[in-house]
C-alpha cells in the first residue's frame, strides 16, 4: 500500500482515534519514508476537510514528528500550488484543508509560518493574494484554535504523547528555523494583510 492508498484507507477508517485502528495505522505510517509521509499529508490536505486533517494530525503525530524545517517549507510550497478564488460564506471554503499546513504549524504546533509565506519568492504574488483573500474571509475562524481548546481535545480524544510531539517540534522549529512564535489573527492583519489592501 503506497502513501496515497494509505491516506484514502485512513480517511475511510474514521473516526481516527478509535482504538481498533490505531496500532494498525501506526505501523503502516512507520513503514513510510519521510518523503512519503510528506506526500501523504499534502494529499490529505488537498482532498479532505479541516476536521479530518486535524483528527489525522493529532491521532497520528508520527506523520510529522520527524520533520525538520526543510520538510515544513516543502509542504507549505506544495500547498500553495493552487489557483483558487475564495468566496465569502462558501461552506466548501470554510472547511477546506487546502491551507491546513498553516493551521497545523500556527494553531497546533505553535509556530508562525507567515513570515516565510509572505517573504518567500517561490510563492508567487497571485497565490499570496488568494491566500490573503481566504484569510480575510475565514482567517478569524481558521486561526482561532486556542491552547486550552487544543489541550482539552488531546486529553479527551487522543494519546497524551501528542503533547510531547507538539512541544518537541515547537522547540526544534523555534530554535533551528526561520519560523517564529504563533501569531494571532489581529497581529496577522497588522503585519501582513494590510499590505494587500
Amino acid at each position: 500500500m503506497n502513501e496515497i492508498e494509505l491516506a484514502k484507507y485512513i480517511y475511510d477508517s474514521a473516526p481516527l482515534n478509535n482504538d481498533r485502528n490505531l496500532n494498525e495505522i501506526k505501523e503502516k505510517i512507520e513503514s513510510l519514508s519521510i518523503s512519503q509521509r510528506l506526500n501523504f499529508l499534502v494529499f490529505s490536505f488537498q482532498n479532505y476537510d479541516i476536521n479530518h486533517n486535524k483528527e489525522l494530525c493529532l491521532a497520528h503525530t508520527n506523520l510529522w514528528n520527524n520533520f525538520d524545517e526543510i520538510h515544513w517549507k516543502k509542504m507549505i510550497l506544495e500547498m500553495f500550488q493552487r489557483k483558487l478564488k475564495f468566496e465569502e460564506r462558501d461552506l466548501k471554503d470554510i472547511n477546506t484543508g487546502l491551507y491546513f499546513s498553516v493551521f497545523l504549524l500556527n494553531e497546533i504546533i505553535g509556530v508562525s509560518p507567515f513570515d516565510y509565506i509572505f517573504k518567500d519568492s517561490s510563492i508567487n504574488e497571485i497565490e499570496k493574494e488568494y491566500f490573503v483573500n481566504y484569510l480575510k474571509f475565514y482567517g478569524e475562524v481558521f486561526l482561532n484554535y486556542n491552547e486550552r481548546e487544543l489541550i482539552g481535545d488531546i486529553v479527551d480524544f487522543y494519546d497524551l504523547n501528542a503533547f510531547i510531539d507538539i512541544v518537541k517540534m515547537k522547540e526544534n522549529l523555534l530554535e533551528n528555523s526561520i519560523f517564529e512564535q504563533k501569531i494571532s489573527y489581529s497581529d496577522l492583519v497588522i503585519r501582513y494583510l494590510s499590505e494587500y489592501e
